[in-house]
């Protein structure tokens, strides 16, 4: 895994933070900036292009347009247009949008290394139920014990019985007091890769603002059924965690 750092950045101040918001630098010429900077004197592009400060007999590369972006960025920084951050945080931000998630580190539980391969399980909803029984009684550390603890009971048991959401939270209980699962010494943040069909991705699992989330600053991959919404809801109610990331 990669170590990571957060920082105090400097940021735009909420109610401004539209008008501060820019295009990249190398989208404009040299007019095209000059009418946009003019039209919003908020915009970052003013520090980005400060030979627009000038007029078109200074080089965009003269020394004295690099000395004026600083200036600019100071004073940006002095009125309070940009503010910095109380505390070290991480930042997510998406290609064209200037407003960034605040995300935190946590402590979280995962499988000890030497069972770690074993108690790995594939998604909750790849199996139905007779394959999900098949699998867990294959290999009884696998997570899915707890992510389908209908497993757990006969065929009588309706898949979504409050006893289903309680068994899960017992056995994930279990699991962690039988030290199958290990809390973390300190908060930190998880890289993780995918990797299929011989392409990589890679991601950070973190906590991230719930507001953040609604309000569109986090995008969200996929729109969900409500009862599976509901499903994941009461299992995570009853487990006393989120047994995978919200993405």
């Amino acid at each position: 895994m990669a170590t990571i750092r957060s920082f105090r950045a400097y940021r735009p101040r909420p109610d401004v933070a539209g008008r501060v918001a820019a295009l990249p630098y190398d989208v404009y010429n040299r007019q095209e900036a000059e009418i946009e900077v003019k039209r919003e004197p908020l915009s970052f592009l003013k520090v980005d292009r400060a030979e627009t400060s000038f007029g078109p007999d200074v080089d965009t590369y003269a020394p004295c347009v690099y000395d004026k972006a600083g200036q600019l960025l100071q004073g940006m920084i002095d009125d309070g247009t940009y503010i910095m951050e109380r505390r070290p945080v991480y930042y997510i931000f998406m290609t064209g949008v200037m407003n960034m998630a605040t995300i935190r580190s946590f402590r979280a539980y995962r499988p000890r290394p030497d069972v770690a391969g074993r108690v790995a399980a594939l998604p909750y909803d790849v199996y139905n139920r007779q394959e999900a029984e098949i699998e867990v009684k294959r290999e009884p550390l696998s997570f899915l014990k707890v992510d389908r603890a209908e497993t757990s009971f006969g065929p009588d048991v309706d898949t979504y019985a409050p006893c289903v959401y309680d068994k899960a939270g017992q056995l994930l209980q279990g699991m962690i007091d039988d030290g199958t699962y290990i809390m973390e010494r300190r908060p930190v943040y998880y890289i993780y890769e995918l990797i299929m069909d011989g392409r990589h991705q890679t991601g950070l699992v973190a906590c991230a603002s719930i507001d953040d989330y609604i309000n569109g600053v986090i995008k969200k991959h996929e729109n969900t059924r409500e009862d599976k919404e509901i499903d994941r809801i009461k299992h995570v109610e009853a487990c006393g965690a989120d047994r995978k990331s919200v993405v």
